[in-house]
């Protein structure tokens, strides 16, 4: 029985990969937590510090450190995952079928969303791309898939392994 992961990615129709709207809700999602992250952090500086607050330079790097490690540690630790993601069914995966590696997971995610985050358009990519792929994708070897669909698939064709036996 032939399953997705027998056929090259490459060859796997448009509606397998993560469409847009999914994956700017599964980002709404992320930023929500991240700025849950960033507020306690800051507060957490504030209240410790002997000044009247945290810098505006020190803000931003604050800022930048809690985005980059959240979209990069969470992503390497659930092999492509981010809670945004995994709500809404979607999952990065390596073309070569490998996990995620932590540069991967750096560039892509990490790198990546601080880029996105300063020039939002770049995000409309994935609406033109044959793969839906954003601009991150074509430097990292990446896609997003719809994990949903993938197993709809492979149910599908389990099926028609059964009705082909009998």
């Amino acid at each position: 029985m032939m399953t997705h992961a027998d056929v090259s990615v490459n060859e796997w129709p448009r509606g397998l990969f993560g469409g847009f709207f999914s994956r700017v809700v599964a980002f709404w999602i992320d930023q929500a937590l991240v700025s849950a992250l960033r507020a306690i952090v800051l507060f957490t500086f504030d209240y410790l510090s002997l000044s009247s607050g945290v810098s505006g330079g020190m803000t931003f790097i604050v800022k930048s450190l809690i985005v980059v490690s959240y979209f990069t540690v969470v992503t390497f630790i659930t092999n492509g995952w981010t809670v945004g993601k995994a709500l809404m069914g979607l999952r990065t995966i390596a073309l070569d079928g490998r996990s995620l590696s932590l540069t991967t997971a750096l560039v892509r995610e990490g790198v990546g969303k601080m880029i996105l985050m300063h020039f939002p358009f770049l995000g409309l990519i994935v609406l033109f791309s044959e793969q839906r792929e954003n601009f991150m994708d074509f430097f990292t070897d990446t896609r997003v898939v719809s994990e949903r669909r993938l197993a709809l698939i492979d149910c599908w064709q389990a099926t028609e392994g059964k009705e082909n036996q009998s």
